[in-house]
């Protein structure tokens, strides 16, 4: 066969007639070589292992423009993916005797991907959670995360000890995450926003002071502070103030299509054999190249987070200013029918219009916080960064 076919196709192949009368013709030509003799496999005909990941998602993974410290360049991409996920992909991929074709999708797409076939598996960070679970299959863990607060250095929580201290605090997360679903709530009269769409725009909404603290794991937190150094991180773990969480929250595993057991058994197999000196290695090869690939990947996962989260707010602003337009139509309306007295009319129209003037000038589209980080940053935006540059421009309506 000359085409490379993945995890999926073998699987089905497997189960054919074909692939039964392509076994039998494999151990007659071993037997015509000697009783003992290996076959080989040509290198066009070696399998490969189709991962999905969403390559912005740092630490676990990110995309980066060339293949330092042992990227993997994305399919259908001019650019690299790396990070925690990425190596576990490698050590996966290189002990089942596999290529390794890294896929790039959105965070909620990645299940559909696994379970449709259109990829082997996940390998992104996945909580292993009951409702997941009911869609895919897990493999055992890989990781473990710990749940950790942001706040700012001078922030009024930067001295928090307990979740209990942040009550108050004004809070976003990264939706369809434990940290905004589980753990948001445990935080007493907290004004909680709506979740953000990804982890970079959740650090912009920080950065920017529209909130006062985030709630992520540790790996998101300690990469957002390489970025980020004016953030602080704070640790409630092993204290009686800590996030009350379950295994299932912090416990990551990688995703499989239901029913794969071959595949599952595989990983796992990989997995079992893995001693702590392999995942302290894995863990220092990482560091080793973290923080300057951080700094330029994160400035592009910077751009994109503040566009996103200035759409995010401008959308709103409009939804706000249209209320306010309604309302000054109907105090309009009172008037011309007398229903209003005159001068407490003409009063509520003019507080009615000079919020409208206040909420106008800060809807345009301001990016110049955009462009500042562009300009502060100028060695993260170069031509092997245009795929994230388009995206930019699609992003700037």
């Amino acid at each position: 066969m000359d085409e490379k076919y993945t995890f999926q196709e073998e699987t089905k192949m497997r189960k054919s007639k074909m692939w039964r009368m392509m076994t039998v013709a494999a151990v007659a030509a071993s037997m015509t070589c000697g009783l003992f003799g290996v076959q080989s496999v040509s290198a066009d005909d070696k399998k490969t292992l189709k991962v999905a990941m969403e390559c912005g998602y740092a630490p676990y993974n990110w995309t980066q423009p060339d293949d330092s410290n042992g990227a993997v360049q994305i399919s259908g991409s001019s650019d690299y993916a790396y990070g925690y996920d990425v190596m576990m992909a490698k050590k996966i991929a290189d002990e089942l005797g596999y290529d390794l074709e890294i896929v790039k999708l959105d965070w909620d797409s990645l299940v559909p991907a696994v379970q449709s076939g259109q990829v082997d598996c996940v390998i992104a960070g996945q909580s292993i959670t009951k409702e997941r679970q009911q869609m895919v299959d897990f493999t055992d863990p890989y990781y473990y995360a710990s749940i950790i607060t942001l706040v700012k250095n001078d922030g009024d929580y930067k001295d928090a000890a307990s979740v209990e201290d942040l009550k108050g605090a004004t809070v976003t997360s990264q939706q369809n995450t434990i940290w905004y679903d589980s753990c948001l709530p445990q935080i007493p009269d907290a004004d909680i926003l709506p979740a953000q769409e990804s982890a970079p725009a959740m650090l912009v909404a920080l950065e920017s002071g529209k909130c006062d603290a985030v709630v992520t794991d540790m790996p998101t937190g300690k990469a957002a502070c390489v970025a980020y150094p004016d953030f602080k991180l704070l640790d409630f773990s092993g204290t009686d103030g800590a996030f009350e969480v379950s295994d299932e929250d912090i416990n990551i595993g990688i995703s499989v299509q239901r029913g794969n057991d071959e595949l599952k058994d595989a990983i796992n197999g990989v997995l079992k054999d893995m001693t702590e000196d392999d995942y302290n290695k894995m863990k220092e090869k990482f560091a080793e190249g973290k923080a300057s690939v951080m700094n330029k990947a994160g400035s592009v996962g910077k751009l994109k987070g503040r566009i996103s989260f200035e759409n995010d707010m401008n959308e709103r602003k409009g939804v706000k200013l249209a209320t306010l337009q309604r309302m000054t139509e109907a105090v309009k309306e009172s008037l011309k029918n007398k229903i209003m007295d005159e001068k407490a009319a003409n009063q509520l129209l003019e507080t009615l219009e000079n919020e409208k003037v206040n909420l106008k000038a800060d809807t345009g589209r301001n990016y110049k916080s955009v462009f500042r980080i562009m300009k502060r940053n100028p060695g993260a935006i170069s031509r092997k960064h245009e795929e994230e540059l388009n995206e930019i421009k699609r992003m700037i309506k």
